[in-house]
């Protein structure tokens, strides 16, 4: 199939085509010639009169005009050839990058199901980026031999790989896409939501393949993560809000703990996870390795709401824990007083956050920027974009465009990276004048030379 970038182009060598056919249908005839007894007197007048011909004067000189008029408006209408494409396509794109934190059995599994919900089997292609080469087409049952890449794929090398991947490996005309992959931070470019659009047009089903390390949110029962282990603490809303971050790894939660219970909370610090701690703690010497020393005085209800480093601001009238950050601890936000209201520090192989008031309170869960609050406290630790954690609703919403169409013309993307035809054009031309002069040098009566 050929396109034009600039059709008008096309049209502008159609018109200056019209101008030889229109002077190959008129003809130049001389006056009548009458006897006069003066003829003798007169000089020879080579004047003649236009008259329109019923057939075109040397057609062959005619079709090299035309011929070079219509390629010199090809020539500046940006002629591309692409291959032909039918039908309707499935295209599962599939992360196939080694990923320490991903269950590659898992992408697989999820991968087959993806495909055989497609329209049909020939209707339905794997694309595999992350590779070390580009991304391809893949047969199901190569997954078990496939030779994965080395690094970690970013989220913007998939679109990438998946755009090129259709244009050059499918024959679709339009395709449907499913995305198996774990969304994470870490593999978010800079600038990706503006481009999201632009690297793919059209809305993508993401299955999300879960971190191998994730535990589920309930109740602390010793072994999974403890949420509000005092009573009158709200976990559901902390449990909505987890979910809409996309689902938290190793994330442990304690509201007031005793001295008793959060010895073990430390050492699930120091063993790698992250032990967000919230309310009173416990002013005994039993408790190092906080990030935050424990006052004796009463709540204090005057510090007004929490402003988070983002310029986030939740909650009024706080009750406010005593105490100050300890040394070297990170200050994650602040009262309206400017004091401290959040702190944050790495222990063992993991962090320890603490927020000097109630995390579970209605003051903060009611607030719509609940999750950013939990977000921060979560990743107090690490530094935005070095953290390998699930994307929060937002970023995965972008991700998949759910108000872009669902399917893409591929052949609208194809126009843009087919054979480019210019250089072809452009040599037809110039060897169409070169005929026209060859053909017009030829009907030229010679000169007489002496």
């Amino acid at each position: 199939m050929i396109t034009a970038l600039v059709p008008a182009f096309l049209a502008a060598g159609v018109a200056l085509a019209m101008v030889p056919i229109a002077l190959h249908f008129i003809a130049r005839r001389p006056p009548d010639l009458r006897p006069l007894p003066t003829a003798r007197f007169l000089t020879e007048d080579a004047r003649t009169f236009l008259r329109v011909r019923r057939t075109p004067s040397d057609v062959r000189l005619l079709l090299v005009r035309i011929g070079f008029a219509l390629l010199l408006g090809a020539s500046f209408a940006g002629m591309t050839w692409t291959a032909d494409r039918a039908g309707m396509g499935h295209v599962v794109l599939l992360d196939a990058s080694v990923d320490a934190l991903g269950d590659w059995n898992t992408s697989v599994a999820l991968a087959r199901a993806a495909v055989e919900e497609g329209p049909a089997a020939s209707g339905a292609v794997l694309v595999a980026y992350g590779l070390d080469g580009p991304a391809r087409v893949v047969r199901p049952e190569e997954l078990e031999t496939l030779e994965r890449g080395e690094r970690r794929a970013t989220l913007e090398g998939g679109l990438r790989g998946l755009r090129a991947a259709i244009v050059s490996d499918t024959r679709f005309e339009d395709v449907a896409v499913t995305w198996v992959v774990r969304p994470t931070w870490a593999a978010w470019s800079a600038g990706l939501g503006p481009m999201r659009s632009e690297l793919w047009p059209g809305r993508i089903d993401v299955r999300a393949v879960p971190s191998r390390e994730a535990e589920a949110v309930g109740a602390s029962d010793g072994a999974g993560v403890a949420v509000g282990s005092t009573a009158g603490g709200d976990t559901t809303s902390l449990g909505r809000a987890l979910s809409a971050l996309g689902g938290a790894g190793t994330w442990v939660f304690a509201e007031s703990p005793s001295a008793e219970a959060l010895a073990p909370l430390l050492d699930r610090a120091r063993a790698g996870a992250t032990v967000v701690l919230s309310g009173r703690l416990p002013a005994t010497a039993a408790t190092g390795g906080l990030p935050w020393i424990a006052g004796t005085a009463e709540p204090n209800g005057g510090r007004g709401g929490l402003a988070l480093a983002s310029g986030i601001r939740l909650g009024t009238a706080l009750p406010a824990q005593t105490g100050e950050p300890a040394p070297g601890a990170k200050v994650l936000a602040v009262f309206e007083d400017a004091t401290p209201a959040a702190v944050a520090h790495s222990l063992g192989d993991g962090c320890v956050a603490y927020l000097a008031t109630g995390l579970h309170g209605p003051a903060l869960t009611a607030n719509p920027d609940y999750p950013a609050l939990v977000e921060s406290l979560g990743r107090g630790c690490v530094v935005f974009g070095d953290v390998d954690g699930p994307l929060d609703v937002g970023a995965l919403r972008t991700l998949e465009g759910p108000s872009l169409e669902a399917e893409v013309n591929v052949a609208s993307l194809a126009a843009s990276q087919g054979v480019p035809l210019t250089r072809w054009l452009v040599l037809l031309a110039l060897l169409f004048l070169l005929a026209e002069v060859a053909l017009t040098r030829s009907g030229r009566p010679r000169e007489a030379t002496s």
